[in-house]
């Protein structure tokens, strides 16, 4: 993805995207800011920073000089889409040592010609003292000399009901298909070229494992950890600081038998009534699922969404409880307060149904309305995240999710969509799994209110997972 046709805040954003799995997220380091052949970043010193004499260790004072100098060469290159930056030397001057706080890193030119880029980094405390100062040298290559990298960006979907289809996609600030994680910058890309025919071999043609970025093959938390995180957001419902809020959880795979192909098609097996998806952006990692959330649809001036919470095994024999019943309603209130706000009229609120989605099945009422604005890409940001998978009052929940979940959820419990003709679509990011070139996360969340109970909350993203896990192994 070349990063020069993105704002500045959009290319920290969509770097800092892609720490996963690597040696950036394992030290904590993240790009900050850009000026004019200038980037920066920051890094926390941590005991797992220090060496044994309890200072910062060189090594991660390296590790983030590098990664600032790489990043740096590889923004401010000419003609990215035929030349990359590599490194090929480095030299440091420790002059001070820290033990706690941050260091900063700051990446300036000495040189930048055609075939090479030097450039000096300087490494200073929270008091803006040198810390550290590092020379890097990297040599400009063209892309053709690099092997399995580039991957074809594309999105293949069945809706329900329908026959699926592929977008191949390419980059376009202005494009016409989207995809934005929980919390960062939306992707925009064109769409192509739409396959209606033979889609799974072109995704066998098109899509190569080994060429995926590495993901992180940790469990975001174990079940002690999740309960007690479960119980603090019950705290902060019961004080009313929250109404809502929902709590996700990572499980970790290795891959399995099941090519991706054979995930797509298992899930469309599953779910019927979910649209089922699988998106892969260059530079990232494959994201699969079948999400039973559809966040807008516009045609014309036609108006449609669904408010969608609690869940419970499918055919459950008994009726709904206090707790789900009230956590739809909360929803729903919401997403009517929203749409009002945004202008929309004539809000019809459909009957409350029970939707099935695979294993599980939850309350759902379609809300239908006249949107006078027809600006299908606002109303999706303004109406993400969705209290399905954020919470209620939505900054709140964010903010509680962003403080201490504690881990990145990525796209997860984001959105994708995209424009065709009159027609506007946008669905949740749910149910999903990320594959890379080394294994899986599987994702899934519960709604926790002040009738929540810690284990039963646990049982219910136990079940998602265990759903994935079989698409996955079997």
């Amino acid at each position: 993805m070349y990063l020069c046709k993105m704002t500045n805040q959009q290319i920290i954003d969509n770097m800092n995207q892609k720490r996963s799995g690597t040696l950036m997220e394992t030290l904590d380091i993240q790009y900050t800011s850009i000026d004019k052949d200038i980037l920066r970043g920051k890094m926390p010193v941590s005991s797992k920073h220090l060496q044994p004499a309890g200072i910062l260790h060189g090594g991660a004072t390296l590790s983030l000089a590098e990664t600032i100098g790489s990043a740096a060469s590889n923004i401010f290159i000419d003609n990215p889409s035929e030349y990359i930056a590599v490194g090929q030397e480095i030299a440091a001057n420790h002059l001070k040592s820290i033990s706690g706080g941050y260091v900063y890193a700051e990446a300036k030119f000495l040189h930048k010609g055609r075939s090479s880029h030097v450039l000096e980094i300087r490494v200073t405390d929270d008091n803006e003292k040198l810390i550290s100062f590092v020379k890097m040298t990297n040599v400009i290559i063209s892309r053709k000399k690099e092997t399995n990298r580039i991957l074809m960006s594309f999105a293949w979907i069945r809706e329900p009901g329908k026959k699926s289809i592929v977008f191949s996609l390419r980059e376009k600030n202005d494009g016409d298909f989207y995809f934005a994680p929980f919390d960062g910058h939306l992707i925009q890309l064109s769409i192509s070229e739409t396959i209606i025919k033979n889609c799974d071999q072109w995704v066998k043609s098109n899509l190569k494992l080994t060429s995926l970025p590495k993901i992180n093959l940790n469990n975001s938390h174990s079940k002690s950890d999740y309960l007690k995180l479960v119980q603090k957001a019950l705290s902060s419902c019961k004080n009313n600081a929250l109404e809502k809020v929902v709590l996700s959880r990572t499980k970790a795979h290795k891959l399995g038998s099941a090519s991706p192909v054979e995930m797509f098609n298992k899930l469309c097996d599953q779910y019927p009534l979910a649209s089922v998806y699988m998106i892969l952006i260059d530079g990232f990692t494959l994201w699969i699922g079948a999400t039973p959330e559809c966040l807008m649809e516009l045609n014309g001036n036609n108006f449609r969404t669904m408010s969608l919470a609690a869940t419970r095994p499918i055919n459950y024999d008994g009726k709904w409880g206090i707790k789900e019943e009230e956590e739809q309603q909360l929803v729903t209130r919401d997403i009517v307060q929203m749409l009002d706000a945004l202008g929309c009229q004539n809000i019809i609120i459909g009957d409350l149904k029970t939707l099935a989605a695979g294993p599980v099945e939850h309350l759902c009422s379609l809300i239908e309305a006249f949107h006078p604005l027809k600006n299908a890409l606002k109303t999706a940001r303004s109406l993400h995240p969705t209290p399905a998978v954020g919470g209620l009052p939505r900054a709140q929940s964010k903010a509680f999710i962003l403080q201490h979940e504690n881990y990145n959820r990525s796209f997860y419990s984001g959105y994708f969509g995209w424009q065709k003709d009159t027609r506007s679509i946008f669905y949740v990011n749910l149910r999903c799994m990320e594959l890379g070139n080394n294994g899986i996360l599987s994702y899934a969340g519960a709604g926790i209110t002040s009738k929540s109970k810690p284990e039963d909350e646990w049982d219910e993203t136990e079940e998602k997972l265990k759903t994935l896990h079989r698409v996955i192994t079997e």
